[in-house]
């Protein structure tokens, strides 16, 4: 039986112990201190144990990174590029000889991975963001950071205290690695409403979330900054409170984003429930307009506990998209469907998903023929999003809307108007960040604001109109949900 004796104490690694150091308070047999004890003592008191009969312990380690297995960069990072993390790894910012200890893996993505960690010396925990050891990575990486640094100094300079935007507190490299350092947060909205059992939030609550992200998104707005990923999980809860009603939101994630002058080589952006049919459409020139069609996806989110727009392609969003928005109306309530179709006409890669027909109008090309035209870009069935119980239009919201309201709440005419700025085809038409803090359902202005419309009288106009026609609009024959 193996023992190391060192300052009085005497461990018998198999079968309990003889000595115990004077401060411990409980006595055990040792019968009782089976396997699950000698773990346990090995974590606490491996300062201790750093030789049996001449020979270094190994102590288990959890490693959090996947594949665990080193294959570039001197074996520090594996076939992805990660770097390699392991708990107790030690992280060094040697500029402010700050060290941090990690403890947990937050969350793994393209870009790397995010792991919780302490700060040596204090009880301070924060997240860091770990860049993969690629250049296009660390390319994007620098323009996050710069994208950072922006929005804090644009939000002292205005004196903005909450801007509602994450802070980044610190930056270095660690074994070829970008490493970014956040403040650690609670949950994402993502997770608070899959703890809800995707039950729909109050009104009351989704105006007060919604005022947040806005506010957020007009700093960013402010500055020329495009999120490009604005979506439930990239909005965190700061501080878990007894009451939803009490927590703060911040954004997160700027790993998307870039600012609006800057040419904008990447189209492929944004979770395809929150993406705008600019982006869909393979249009370079986005702006932060594509983050307003997000928010109004989340505010739908948020009200009825499902996404707007589930869907398994690029597809089927736009059919997704066209059935939910018809019919879209303009801010001056009129149905304006010729702005919709010159977007398309102009759009790059309108042929690949419409049909043009005569007198300039569109239409989607059906599931077959698209199918045909582009077998390697497979089509997902409808089943599996059809479970998330889907609306199939915007006014059906008034269930979700009408049994939670109360007078003192803004009506569903407003939240309709909102969501109908957030979700027009035409990015133009797309009210602002600083229009959207002003929309009367987040200010609670205008209580008696109505929007008269007859959807009845409209759709009968919309018909007249394409019986007139000799071929389809673009809205005929959409297939339903």
């Amino acid at each position: 039986m193996s023992k190391f004796q060192q300052d009085g104490i005497t461990i018998c690694l198999l079968g309990g112990f003889q000595k115990w150091p004077s401060s411990a308070q409980h006595s055990f047999t040792p019968h009782k201190c089976g396997l699950r004890f000698v773990k346990q003592f090995t974590w606490h008191y491996k300062d201790y144990l750093q030789k049996l009969n001449g020979k270094p312990i190994q102590v288990p380690v959890r490693i959090f990174t996947s594949p665990k297995e080193g294959k570039y960069n001197d074996g520090y990072d594996n076939e992805n590029h990660d770097l390699i993390i392991r708990q107790y790894d030690k992280l060094y910012n040697s500029k402010k000889n700050i060290t941090y200890i990690c403890e947990a893996l937050l969350g793994a993505g393209t870009f790397g991975q995010v792991i919780k960690c302490s700060v040596e010396g204090t009880k301070q925990q924060v997240a860091i963001k770990i860049i993969k050891n690629q250049h296009a990575f660390q390319k994007q990486q620098k323009i996050e950071i710069n994208v950072l640094r922006t929005l804090q100094t644009f939000s002292k300079e205005q004196n903005i205290q909450k801007n509602r935007i994450i802070q980044l507190n610190d930056q270095f490299l660690h074994k070829k690695h970008a490493c970014l350092v956040f403040p650690l947060l609670a949950q994402n909205l993502f997770e608070v409403m899959k703890t809800n059992r995707q039950e729909a939030f109050s009104v009351s609550l989704v105006r007060k979330f919604l005022n947040q992200i806005v506010t957020g998104l007009t700093v960013a707005e402010q500055c020329g900054v495009v999120h490009a990923d604005l979506k439930p999980e990239n909005i965190m809860i700061e501080q878990k409170q007894p009451v939803l009603d009490d927590c703060s939101l911040q954004i997160i994630d700027f790993g998307s984003s870039c600012f609006m002058n800057d040419k904008h080589p990447y189209i492929y952006i944004q979770s395809r429930f929150y993406r705008a049919p600019e982006i869909i459409l393979e249009n370079h020139y986005y702006n932060t307009k594509i983050d307003i069609w997000s928010l109004g996806c989340i505010a739908v989110e948020l009200l009825q506990g499902n996404p707007l727009f589930p869907c398994g392609d690029q597809y089927s969003c736009l059919e997704r998209i066209i059935q939910v928005t018809r019919p879209t109306i303009s801010n001056a309530f009129e149905y304006d469907i010729l702005a919709m179709q010159g977007y398309v006409k102009t759009a790059p890669a309108s042929k690949k998903y419409f049909n043009l027909l005569q007198n300039d109008t569109f239409q989607l090309k059906s599931r077959e023929q698209f199918t045909a035209e582009f077998p390697h870009l497979k089509i997902k069935t409808k089943e599996g999003y059809n479970s998330m119980h889907p609306i199939k239009i915007l006014t059906d919201l008034a269930q979700y809307y009408n049994q939670q309201s109360s007078k003192d709440q803004p009506t569903f005419n407003q939240f309709l108007d909102f969501v109908q700025k957030c979700l027009e085809w035409e990015p133009s038409a797309r009210m602002s960040a600083q229009d959207a803090s002003q929309h009367p359902f987040l200010t609670g202005q205008n209580q008696g604001f109505e929007i008269n419309i007859d959807l009845d009288d409209l759709f009968a106009k919309l018909d007249t109109q394409s019986n007139q026609s000799s071929t389809s609009s673009f809205y005929e024959d959409q297939p339903e949900f």
